[in-house]
């Protein structure tokens, strides 16, 4: 029951979604079914036995009401009978005007019921259409389930008899005419199969409308059991031979199919009946509340799962270690280029990173080995206080670092004769004496 229900509740998502696709496509098939059922029952005018015509209207009713497809069938079935006799083609043309004109003035809104009922009668259910129209419709759908009773039955006799009917030369207009209607129109089963109808969807939809408890079932039960006594006692007393097998299985599976009719359309929870009483200044309610039985559908959640993203540290590290194509990596041999140390990477890095470190506290030892706030004697501070002049600004000096005259071959030969000399760098190894005598600490 509860899976009944799940995917009643899909079922009503799926449509109320794609109606705009479902409807149209259900209104071709269905169409392309009856034309082809007619076709294949009375196909006396070959031309009209051609598929591509049966494709073709059933096309244009797709986009067309229902009343339209009943319609075209009518039609089809002219051609066939003006192709089988000229007889048929009459009494067929005035029967259809006659249940057309019916039909329009009374019950317009159940044009289907001419399409499906002749096809119920073809699958050997149509017991199922007064239950289900007595659940769902009106006592006013009886009149379209007669007509489609009638024109089954029509078309049933008309393929029996074929040979009667088509022939030309032993009978005469008059006697063909006469011979349609005593055996097609005043057909004693015929009428006892549409009266049956009629009195099962009365019944059933009277009941189904009561206050009771599980009306529907009752209905349903009540009904089949009055179309089996109906269909098979009149049988008996009209002299019509009973399908006794082929009306108790029918029934059976009607009702089957009326109770899966029910579970989707409407479904009950009596369990939890509740009774309301209110007033107002002319009347008194008496009101009894049934809920229904609705089942929340699960929806199914698609997760993406992305690539985890990265710290903005990792994406920073990534991005400094990108390097344009041809350029070579930090610590890759790199020959001819001073201040990059050739060798491995992960060792050369290593050693660069050490000689840094250690030059760093050379330089921090060496201000407080010179014993002068001006910096160390090795070194030329320019801007210093003790070699400022009378402008502030630094004396040029030909001297070295120590006050002697520099060897030659020591000044800058690009920045002329009152360029800054450099010193060279100290040839002793690192951790070496410092000129005071000092250590590295």
């Amino acid at each position: 029951m509860k899976t009944l229900l799940e995917y009643r509740e899909k079922m009503k998502l799926f449509l109320g979604k794609y109606d705009i696709y479902i409807f149209p496509v259900l209104k071709f098939a269905l169409a392309l079914i009856v034309f082809l059922s007619i076709n294949g029952n009375v196909g006396f005018m070959s031309r009209l036995t051609n598929p591509g015509i049966a494709l073709v209207l059933a096309l244009m009713c797709s986009f067309l009401p229902l009343n339209v497809t009943a319609v075209f069938g009518a039609l089809l079935i002219l051609g066939h009978m003006y192709a089988l006799s000229l007889e048929a083609f009459a009494i067929t043309f005035v029967l259809f005007v006659l249940m057309l004109l019916l039909f329009f003035r009374t019950a317009p809104k159940y044009g289907y019921l001419l399409l499906v009922t002749p096809l119920a009668f073809g699958l050997k259910i149509p017991y199922v259409i007064p239950l289900a129209m007595g659940l769902v419709g009106t006592p006013v759908a009886a009149i379209p389930t007669a007509c489609g009773t009638a024109v089954y039955f029509l078309l049933h006799y008309v393929r029996m008899n074929t040979a009667i009917l088509g022939n030309t030369d032993t009978s005469t207009m008059a006697e063909k005419i006469t011979y349609l209607v005593d055996n097609a129109v005043n057909n004693k089963e015929m009428l006892l199969t549409a009266a049956a109808f009629a009195l099962t969807l009365i019944i059933v939809y009277v009941i189904r409308r009561m206050s009771v408890d599980h009306s529907w079932t009752i209905a349903i039960v009540v009904g089949t059991v009055v179309d089996i006594i109906v269909l098979l006692f009149c049988s008996l007393a009209l002299d019509i031979s009973p399908k006794i097998l082929g009306v108790l299985v029918g029934s059976l599976v009607s009702a089957g199919l009326a109770v899966l009719l029910q579970i989707t359309v409407l479904s009950l929870d009596y369990s939890r009946t509740e009774y309301v009483q209110f007033e107002d200044d002319e009347y008194y309610y008496y009101v009894k509340a049934v809920p229904k039985i609705t089942i929340a559908v699960p929806e199914k959640t698609v997760k993406k799962i992305n690539p985890q993203k990265k710290a903005p540290a990792v994406r920073k590290r990534e991005k400094q270690g990108r390097r344009p194509a041809g350029r070579p990596a930090a610590g890759d041999d790199q020959p001819g280029k001073p201040g990059v140390l050739g060798g491995p990477g992960a060792a050369g890095g290593a050693v660069l990173l050490r000689a840094g470190v250690l030059l760093r506290l050379l330089q921090q030892q060496r201000p407080a080995a010179g014993g002068r706030t001006g910096g160390n004697p090795g070194v030329h501070r320019p801007g210093g206080p003790e070699h400022r002049g009378p402008a502030g600004q630094c004396p040029q000096r030909k001297e070295g670092f120590d006050g002697t005259q520099p060897p030659a071959g020591r000044t800058n030969p690009g920045r002329g004769p009152g360029a800054v000399q450099r010193s060279e760098p100290d040839p002793r190894p690192l951790g070496g004496p410092l000129p005071d005598g000092g250590g590295l600490r």
